[in-house]
């Protein structure tokens, strides 16, 4: 039976997503929890043979979905149909290059099992993780923002390494309308609206693989601003209340 499901969100990772999954399948089984956790591959088109690797790799874990849900639209898109269609009480999302040390989902299950919180949060040290001085100045401008936008301060919004209830995935991501870089933040947003508890858990070995997809140009910062002013309006309007 079905108890945990990891989503993964996977837009051209042919190369990355064997090796992935293989140390996932590795971990779970060496955790006693390969019997009851879920894997969730959301494939949206891609130009290599992502969907390809993505069902030779699944094979061997008892339970997994692979979900294609079309033309690409924003990493949030792809999150939000994992989470929703997941099977787990326990659910949690993380990148394909595994950044955030698998070890940490235990943790994570265990802080959201307990009772303990209805919302955890994978929070790095963003002046530290991130290569680049653009995308550090844009992360903490965008915590920055976030706050007066949403009433509460976080250090981390946007690391991808979050775990969610079965309830409060049903909220969240059911109220989700952000659909690409900022859609972290309106989960958070809307978890604090409906006053679900969030815990942050530290993730102070987290490493900043290269071939990300964030590249911190200014259009992509653009599209990050517009969005905030979004989710600004969406709460002065009530739509995450309905």
């Amino acid at each position: 039976m079905v108890h945990y499901s990891i989503v993964i969100g996977a837009l051209n990772e042919e190369k990355r997503l064997p090796g992935s999954l293989l140390k996932i399948h590795s971990f779970l089984k060496n955790e006693g929890l390969l019997g009851k956790t879920e894997i969730v591959i959301v494939a949206a088109n891609g130009t290599d043979n992502t969907r390809k690797v993505a069902q030779e790799g699944l094979i061997k874990f008892k339970y997994s979905q692979l979900l294609t849900p079309g033309s690409p639209v924003g990493k949030g898109r792809d999150i939000k149909l994992g989470m929703l269609r997941s099977k787990g009480n326990i659910k949690a999302y993380m990148d394909a290059d595994l950044a955030t040390p698998l070890q940490h989902l235990l943790d994570m299950f265990k802080i959201l099992e307990n009772g303990d919180a209805d919302v955890v949060i994978g929070t790095r040290d963003i002046r530290k993780m991130h290569s680049s001085t653009t995308r550090r100045l844009i992360s903490i401008s965008g915590n920055i923002a976030f706050a007066l936008i949403s009433g509460f301060y976080l250090p981390d919004t946007q690391c991808g390494f979050k775990g969610f209830t079965r309830d409060s995935t049903e909220t969240c991501f059911g109220k989700l309308t952000r659909m690409r870089w900022s859609f972290d933040m309106e989960l958070l947003l809307i978890a604090r609206l409906h006053n679900y508890s969030v815990a942050q858990l530290p993730i102070a070995d987290w490493q900043d693989v290269e071939g990300g997809t964030f590249k911190g140009s200014a259009k992509q910062t653009f599209i990050f601003g517009k969005d905030l002013l979004r989710l600004l309006i969406n709460r002065i309007n009530g739509r995450y209340s309905r």
